[in-house]
């Protein structure tokens, strides 16, 4: 008597009880932006990709911030708006490589970063001349 009117009260048999959606019909009663401002919104997507290829191809005495910069590009996963403009860059990183062999040759942070970027990209990269070791430090081959 007592185990039949347990199971009255949980309802039929199957069926679950689940506790409210948080959402509730917030995306069952979804209605999309009107046209002009999906319009607005192309028009500030369009100026904002200009700015950032105008700081991609504004060249710099800094190797390294490019490289961060195009690193940040790739990880915020919009690279496929920019990849003319990177794949110049990195060409050109590859070609002037030993113009500029010694500046931040010490760095291991930009090294890797320079090694990752430039074999991501499909670049056949230099020998790596030089290791790292914790015991001795950053020490030519």
């Amino acid at each position: 008597q007592n185990a039949s009117s347990k199971d009255t009260k949980k309802g039929p048999i199957g069926a679950a009880q689940y506790h409210p959606n948080l959402w509730g019909d917030h995306f069952l009663n979804y209605t999309p932006p009107p046209q002009d401002i999906l319009y607005q919104q192309k028009l500030e997507l369009d100026e904002l990709k200009k700015e950032v290829r105008k700081k991609l191809l504004t060249v710099t005495e800094d190797p390294k911030g490019r490289l961060i910069f195009i690193d940040a590009i790739e990880r915020l996963g919009v690279a496929y708006h920019f990849e003319e403009e990177i794949e110049i860059i990195l060409q050109e990183f590859y070609e002037n490589y030993n113009q500029k062999k010694g500046l931040y040759e010490g760095d291991l942070s930009y090294v890797s970063l320079r090694f990752r970027l430039l074999r991501q990209h499909v670049f056949m990269h230099l020998v790596v001349r030089y290791c790292w070791s914790i015991k001795v430090g950053f020490l030519p081959h």
